[in-house]
Parts: C-alpha cells; structure tokens; sequence
C-alpha cells in the first residue's frame, strides 16, 4: 500500500511539473497569437475597404469632370433654350467615343426636361425634374446620383449629372449621362483575401449596389441584416472602422470605409475562423507536443519511481 502511495505521489507529481509549464506556455501562446492575427486582420479590412473606396472615387471624380467638360460646350449650352441641333451632334459624336461606358447622355433645360440627347432623340420630352441628379445639379454641384436598375439592360446604373451655366452664371439645365457601373463592380468584387474575404459596396441608403453574389445587388440592404445593424449605421454615418461582429452564426470581422463623392460605402469582411487558422495550428501544435510530452513524461517518471520506491519498500 505505502508502495503503491509512494508510486503514485512520485508520478503524479513528475506529471505535473511537465505539463503544468506546458499547459501555461501553450495557452498563452494561443492567445497571444490570436489577438496579434485579430489586430492585423482588423488592421487590413480597413486598409483594403480605404483602398478600394479611393479607387471607386477617382473613377467616379474621371466621370464627373467628362460631364462637366460637356456641361461648357456651347452647342450643348444652346440646347438649352431650344437650339438642339449642334447638342445632338456633339452628344451622338461623344456616345460614340464612349458609349461603352454609358447607356445614354442628355441635355434638359431649366425644368428637367430633356431637349436632345445622344441616342437619336429618344429621350427627348421626359422630365427628370425630380430625380435627386437634377436637385443637386440645379444647386450648382456636379455629382452622381442614386443607383438604379437599367429599364434596357437590368444592370445597375448611376447618372452622372453636372450643371449648365449661363453667361451670368445662372442655371439653364444639366448635361447627364447614365453611367455604366459595371466597371466599378468589378473593381470592388475582384478584391478578395483567402476563400472568405471579399468586398461589397452600398448606396447611401444602404442598399448594395456591388456585390460578389449579383442576386444581391440592388436587392439586399445591410440596414435590414441582422447581426450588422452596427455596421450599417457606421456605413450610413460615413465613417471608416473595423470591427468584429456575428453574422448568420459566424463570427467575422468588417472595415468600412465612404466614398467621399457619393456617400457610399465600400465594405471588406471575412469569417474570423480563416484568419485566426494559423493560430489554432500552433494551439493544435502545443496540444501535440504536450500529449508526446506527457506520455514521455509518464514512461520515465514511472520507472523513476519504481527505482526509488523498490529499495525503500525492501527496507
């Protein structure tokens, strides 16, 4: 009995002084390295939604200067009160030239309604008076306007839309062109990280209007997403960020960041399980060295202690 007392006390203490360090090292370890891939992770989907952001809103800014250069013609600035001959000349001459970018490009008067476009006139005697385009426009501000879906093609497209001024600065009417936004999609979809992290974009109002899964543009609205509703609002505030959230039961991470000319946001997310697999390989690591540790451990310490319990028994 005292044998066996003896044996096990000897035992459990060389087990125990092996794999308590053991233990310790290996959680420590663990965690550390979780946090550091976390911050880094955090770090660079908001580095990537800022990059890509910047590059949607250069292209954007290339758009709008075309169609202010347009808005100064003086055969588009004519068309204005009527005189639409040299405007259709010179918008079907630029639908030419980049007419794979745009669906159509037009002129209004004062009132928003169209008097002579690029497409062989068949816009003409529509009002856009309404549309929020023309509003910011006749404020003075070139700018685009709100994503919609294409009555010609079903793509989504944005209408680039800058002022037309007369000799006395005062507004006559808009040259707008309906932008194709296919281009942008791809910039912002292309952008992908391991087999989970990708990039989306929304309008100002939340809705997606870049997506890497195309049933989802212009049909999903992050603001009606649960798990997101923090991110939303950051995205709809124009804020830039990161942060962690859970989304369908899925731990993620997001960095959001605006585009400053329309007030979209542009969104980078990936599943936190991904980014934090090299530290569960090393958590997997320790657990493997630990068990090969204990086993080894438990070999010696038992020949350790039948060596030193045999001859104090015989005495």
């Amino acid at each position: 009995m005292k044998k066996r007392s003896l044996n096990f006390k000897l035992m459990t203490g060389g087990i125990l002084i092996v794999l308590i360090p053991l233990v310790v090292v290996g959680a420590f370890s663990a965690w550390k390295s979780s946090d550091a891939l976390t911050d880094i992770a955090v770090s660079q989907s908001e580095m990537i939604a800022k990059s890509v952001s910047g590059l949607v809103n250069m292209a954007l800014l290339e758009e709008v200067k075309l169609v202010s250069g347009i808005a100064a013609d003086a055969n588009v600035i004519e068309a204005t009160s009527g005189k639409t001959d040299g405007a259709m000349q010179r918008l079907t001459a630029t639908m030419k030239k980049i007419g794979h970018d745009y669906e159509t490009i037009f002129v209004t008067d004062s009132t928003g309604a169209i008097r002579a476009d690029g497409i062989g006139g068949s816009y003409v005697g529509i009002n856009i008076g309404e549309r929020d385009y023309f509003a910011t426009a006749k404020a003075g501000k070139a700018n685009v306007g709100s994503v919609i879906k294409s009555k010609k093609t079903g793509s989504p497209v944005a209408v680039v839309a800058a002022p037309i001024l007369g000799k006395n600065g005062e507004f006559q009417g808009i040259v707008a062109a309906a932008l194709k936004i296919d281009f942008l999609v791809e910039q912002v979809v292309s952008t992908k990280v391991g087999k989970t992290g990708y990039a989306f974009m929304t309008d100002n109002a939340g809705t997606t209007v870049a997506h890497p899964k195309k049933e989802f543009i212009l049909e999903l609205n992050v603001n009606k997403l649960q798990g997101m509703e923090q991110i939303a609002r950051q995205m709809m505030a124009r804020e830039s960020g990161s942060t962690n959230y859970t989304f369908n039961g899925v731990p993620k991470i997001a960095g959001f960041a605006p585009v400053q000319l329309t007030g979209w946001s542009v969104c980078f997310t990936q599943d936190q399980k991904e980014f934090l697999a090299p530290a569960h390989m090393i958590r997997n690591f320790i657990l493997i060295i630990a068990v090969a540790f204990l086993a080894l451990t438990v070999v010696g310490v038992l020949f350790f202690a039948r060596g030193i319990s045999r001859p104090i028994t015989r005495s």
